[in-house]
């Protein structure tokens, strides 16, 4: 069983892997 903490890392990292992804994309975009 996760323990809350590890649930609550797991989700930052996947957002914060959304978030890269996501500015990279429009970074290529504008630029």
């Amino acid at each position: 069983m996760m323990s809350l903490w590890d649930a609550l890392r797991m989700n930052m990292m996947i957002s914060y892997q959304e978030l890269v992804r996501t500015f990279l994309s429009y970074v290529r975009f504008t630029l």
